[in-house]
């Protein structure tokens, strides 16, 4: 689950309740500054209030068991951890934080990206907010997709842009657990599954960019994006220019 919340503060804390999964609730400056947002690790059924500032928004995820599980065993061989609750000032945690808070806010809720989520918070608190961190798993090799494998991932993603595959499915078309897919991935490519999907879109964009007959939105919505303005915002991020100024310089090429 995740929630983004920028609207007026509560007067009251909700009362106290707990739940199964994991929650990092990051609270985000609304004032137009650059701080990064402080961070909130609460573990599974610890008992927790909501509140904040006047000046916060708050953004929300829960990392259900199961993946925080898978993520302890791939990493360190045992299939549970104790997390260190609290606030932390962790610059990995809150630039994901100030990262997801941007997403959120351009109405990006495609499963895919809350699953990439779900994983990378999961890997890095098990990496850098776990008590168990002596127990790492010793002499493993660092391994890599293979080219035949990485081939297989390019034509299965590339040929669901529109609905991408889930992580699990990923890691399924590749025979491995959706927590070794990941890590081998990013491994291979730099790139988790949100990301690496993101640059498949964006290389089908700049082909169908050389359409000049194919409206903005129309090339949005081939490939993925939920609206021009988020493909507009994506693609200039990737490329560091807007789809119509990559449309005009393949035009005058």
């Amino acid at each position: 689950m995740l929630f983004f919340d920028d609207g007026p503060a509560l007067d009251n804390d909700v009362a106290a309740h707990s739940h199964v999964e994991t929650q990092l609730t990051w609270y985000i400056p609304r004032d137009g500054t650059h701080i990064p947002p402080a961070t909130l690790i609460i573990p599974a059924l610890v008992p927790h209030s909501r509140g904040r500032r006047n000046s916060d928004g708050i953004l929300v995820l829960h990392v259900s068991p199961p993946v925080l599980a898978t993520t302890a065993d791939e990493l360190l061989g045992i299939p549970a951890v104790e997390l260190m609750a609290g606030a932390t000032q962790d610059p990995a945690l809150a630039q994901l934080g100030a990262s997801v808070a941007r997403e959120v806010q351009c109405a990006w809720r495609e499963n895919l990206f809350l699953d990439s989520l779900s994983h990378a918070v999961a890997e890095h608190l098990v990496r850098r907010h776990a008590r168990t961190h002596t127990l790492r798993r010793a002499g493993r090799r660092k391994e890599a997709l293979t080219l035949r494998q990485l081939n297989r991932l390019r034509e299965l993603v590339e040929s669901r842009l529109e609905d991408a595959p889930s992580i699990t499915e990923m890691a399924i078309a590749l025979e491995m657990d959706a927590s070794q897919f990941t890590r081998l991935l990013k491994w291979s490519t730099r790139l988790g599954p949100h990301g690496y999907v993101t640059e498949r879109r964006i290389d089908r964009a700049k082909d169908l960019l050389g359409h000049a007959n194919l409206p903005l939105v129309d090339i949005a919505l081939a490939v993925g994006f939920s609206s021009q303005s988020h493909f507009t915002a994506t693609f200039r991020r990737r490329t560091g220019m807007t789809p119509g100024a990559f449309r005009r310089q393949l035009s005058s090429t």
